[in-house]
């Protein structure tokens, strides 16, 4: 499982540093968004990464299995709709909203 989880975090990195490079990132800021998405993408299971709900009782007890779902949640949340330009003020506007959510649930209707 290791192996694996190491496999598909490497290739979320990748694509996110190439699609960096592609809207015309520096090779730095590339890799910062590349590190930023990947964290926010890939579920992480440390203590200091699960959502506070699941570090409660309740939540450890409700959401046994929950961390994936509990973290693409707080994508969903705090992520989508924003434009992520680097150095300026990320607002949220319904267009982006409305555009990355369509590419969210094509992207996942082709995976399934």
């Amino acid at each position: 499982m290791e192996t694996a989880d190491q496999f598909t975090t490497g290739a979320t990195f990748e694509a996110f540093y190439t699609q960096g490079i592609k809207d015309g990132l520096s090779p730095e800021k590339a890799k910062e968004r590349a590190e930023m998405m990947t964290g926010k993408t890939q579920a992480n299971y440390f203590k200091e990464a699960i959502p506070p709900f699941l570090n409660t009782f309740g939540g450890k007890l409700i959401g046994q299995f929950g961390t994936y779902s509990m973290n693409q949640w707080e994508m969903l949340r705090k992520d989508f709709g924003k434009s992520f330009k680097f150095g300026e003020k990320e607002g949220k506007t319904s267009k982006n909203l409305f555009k990355q959510f369509t590419k969210f649930l094509i992207a996942a209707y082709l995976v399934d």
